[in-house]
């Protein structure tokens, strides 16, 4: 069993091999190798040729036709042989005109359903059996044309009836030929009369793939792009008056946000608890994330205008729940028990409405920098504790120490803090009793 055409084994015995027609057209066929049948000769030959595979007739020196289950190698076939490609007789006077170019010549030999055009075995036929056999010229026709780049005998034969859907008996249509040597006028021409550009053949290659596969870059650009106008025309966009943004208008079709008298609201709610959201920088942080809130939403399928906060009452309009901002700002306050005059709105009771970001950012860092000195305090008193509790577990009195919010350390205190006696002081200066006062 041979090895495989596009493994590495074979890659380098690959060989060149020119083909000549009755026609005297000499074509150049690559990527042969020993091993390969006669059947896969003839396939590669629709491409280089245009002529069905079904129709050749291949011979080398001894002039005999070769079977299609026979290899190269039976044959003798040298690297750069010549291998004459024949045909049937009652289709030679056809391809001959049909590779010339000859569109009138064409169009009088049988290839029209109104055609007078006849042969001796066609007499015989059926009118049904006879529409087949013209069908079958006008599509070998079509190959040959389209291999060649003849795009007003392609079009002529399309207007004469021939099927661009029509395939050999390798599942190749005129596109797949056309495709395969970069006739990029015949491809446009067969592409705008219906021809399938998905359709795959026997070995599961559609034009598209044969284009970049034979190195026609151009062509494979031509057909990409005109498949992807075919999709954008069969896709309807979503109607512009359900008011979605750009960027939307592919997405889901619930519809995400409210439109209220001074802004756009979305209802997704993608910031965790505690972020600060708002539609300014003069915004509060968010202390409030109910679990569900209401939609705003009608009964009748419209937006509910109260369910909008109005920016002229609270200053800024944010979503927090079903509660404005003013709502929640007096209900910190309470909660803080700074809830004071409107004096002293801004410096610890509610919040001021045209307060800023800045101010904002200040308060929180004056809260966390207290925070840390009542630690830091805490984390004192708690060590100072420990130290007397092991002084009285030694036997030591323990040193008396204030533990007031400013504490004496022990380098500071006097000699005099541990032994003095203000009992004793009033007596010695006779001021232990009231003195009376006489008027």
């Amino acid at each position: 069993m041979g090895d495989k055409p596009g493994s590495a084994k074979a890659k380098g015995r690959f060989f060149e091999l020119r083909v000549k027609l009755f026609t005297d057209e000499i074509f150049v066929m690559k990527e042969v190798y020993q091993e390969m049948k006669i059947r896969a000769l003839k396939s590669r030959m629709e491409f280089v040729t245009g002529i069905p595979s079904h129709l050749q007739r291949l011979t080398y020196l001894d002039e005999a036709d070769m079977m299609d289950d026979s290899d190269v190698k039976h044959h003798d076939i040298v690297p750069g042989a010549i291998i004459n490609l024949d045909v049937w007789n009652t289709w030679k006077t056809l391809i001959s005109a049909a590779a010339k170019g000859d569109v009138n010549q064409v169009m009088k030999l049988g290839v029209t359903k109104d055609t007078t055009y006849e042969t001796p075995s066609s007499k015989t036929m059926r009118e049904k059996s006879r529409q087949a056999w013209i069908a079958d010229r006008a599509f070998v026709a079509l190959c040959i044309a389209a291999h060649r780049g003849h795009v007003n005998m392609v079009q002529k034969l399309i207007e004469g009836g021939a099927d661009v859907h029509a395939k050999t008996a390798n599942g190749r249509t005129a596109l797949h030929i056309a495709a395969a040597q970069g006739m990029n006028s015949a491809v446009e021409v067969l592409l705008h009369n219906g021809a399938t550009i998905d359709d795959p053949d026997t070995e599961n290659k559609s034009p598209l793939v044969l284009a970049g596969l034979w190195g026609h870059k151009s062509c494979e650009r031509q057909i990409f792009l005109f498949q992807w106008q075919q999709r954008a025309a069969k896709q309807k966009p979503i109607a512009r008056s359900s008011g979605r943004m750009a960027h939307q208008m592919y997405d889901s079709k619930l519809k995400t946000w409210f439109n209220g008298a001074y802004a756009q609201m979305y209802t997704t709610q993608i910031l965790p608890p505690g972020e600060f959201s708002g539609t300014r920088l003069s915004a509060p942080r968010r202390k409030h994330r109910p679990e569900s809130a209401s939609s705003g939403w009608s009964s009748d399928g419209e937006v509910d205008d109260d369910w909008l906060v109005d920016q002229e009452e609270v200053g800024t309009q944010v979503r927090l729940g079903m509660e404005t901002l003013k709502n929640v700002q007096e209900a910190e306050a309470r909660a803080g028990g700074k809830k004071g005059s409107k004096a002293d709105k801004g410096k610890g009771g509610v919040k001021d409405r045209n307060s800023t970001f800045d101010d904002w950012l200040s308060r929180k860092q004056n809260n966390e920098r207290d925070q840390t000195k009542g630690k830091k305090k805490a984390d004192a008193r708690s060590k100072l504790l420990q130290e007397d509790k092991k002084r009285s577990k030694a036997g030591k009195e323990p040193t008396k120490r204030s533990y007031g919010l400013n504490p004496k350390s022990p380098e500071r205190a006097t000699p005099d803090d541990g032994s003095f006696d203000m009992m004793k002081l009033r007596k010695e200066m006779n001021i232990f009793n009231p003195i009376d006062v006489q008027h």
